[in-house]
């Protein structure tokens, strides 16, 4: 820490960005504990801060969570920031913390268009390429977008039929019906080497209002070889998190057409 921080204002900040990367909220001795600081110096300030609603604490449980005011504050920067800009940097802080590739990618004729994406730091990880265009029914990305498409829909925007790209994919309308089914009640979509031997994928749609279809689809791409069930549980959490987040700034910069963000992204 250089010289010139006031430490009490520092307190006060790392109190807010510990608590807005805990969603679950913490206990006041788990705040000091994690923050090294006496519970005496700490409880002020989280006096100060809760009646000023920038925390508060759940009646229930006693934990402490990210307040109001720190809601509108965030809720005011975020609506100064073009929606691509913004969902860049929360696919970035995706891939911090899970250390795997983030997708964003919008419907094109039954392929999904990758319109964003965040590499994983690892040497081996899905390798691709913004502006590619891949099968939608094949890819985990693609079948959150395809989430609310009858089977008539689906007949329509594949009149040849489920092209085979690997001994997995899905080639019957009938298992990508129910797979969509089923991800309308869950909230996730997979891929599991369906189009990409060897890599697993997990997606969410990204809705900007009550619409019927999603406008955009965030996913997360694992190789194989280092997926397992925990993995799994941590990429839904994360995922769910960011989805609501970024939903949430969609409908601030009215975003409603997945035209938007394709104009923000080749910068039109």
């Amino acid at each position: 820490m250089t010289t010139d921080i006031h430490r009490p204002t520092a307190r006060v900040l790392d109190v807010l960005e510990l608590l807005s990367r805990t969603p679950a909220g913490l206990f006041l001795s788990e705040i000091a504990r994690m923050l090294d600081v006496p519970k005496s110096t700490l409880s002020p300030i989280m006096h100060t801060l809760e009646s000023r609603q920038f925390i508060m604490a759940d009646p229930a449980s006693g934990r402490f969570h990210i307040g109001l005011s720190t809601f509108f504050a965030g809720a005011a920067y975020q609506g100064e920031q073009p929606a691509l800009d913004y969902i860049r940097s929360r696919m970035q802080y995706i891939t911090d913390v899970c250390g795997e590739t983030c997708h964003l990618g919008i419907l094109s004729e039954g392929q999904v268009l990758y319109v964003a994406k965040v590499q994983s730091p690892h040497p081996v990880s899905l390798r691709s390429l913004v502006g590619r265009l891949l099968p939608a029914y094949c890819t985990g990305i693609g079948k959150s977008l395809l989430i609310h498409y009858t089977s008539d829909e689906l007949h329509a925007l594949y009149p040849d039929g489920l092209e085979r790209h690997t001994p997995a994919t899905i080639t019957s309308f009938a298992v990508l019906e129910k797979e969509l089914q089923d991800a309308v009640r869950e909230g996730f979509t997979y891929e599991h080497g369906e189009y990409t031997e060897g890599i697993e994928c997990v997606a969410v749609p990204l809705f900007a209002s009550s619409q019927e279809n999603p406008v955009a689809a965030l996913s997360i791409s694992v190789p194989a070889y280092r997926f397992n069930e925990n993995v799994e549980a941590d990429i839904k959490r994360l995922l769910l998190s960011e989805q609501s987040s970024i939903e949430y700034h969609m409908r601030i910069a009215k975003i409603t057409d997945k035209a938007q963000l394709l104009g923000q992204a080749i910068g039109v």
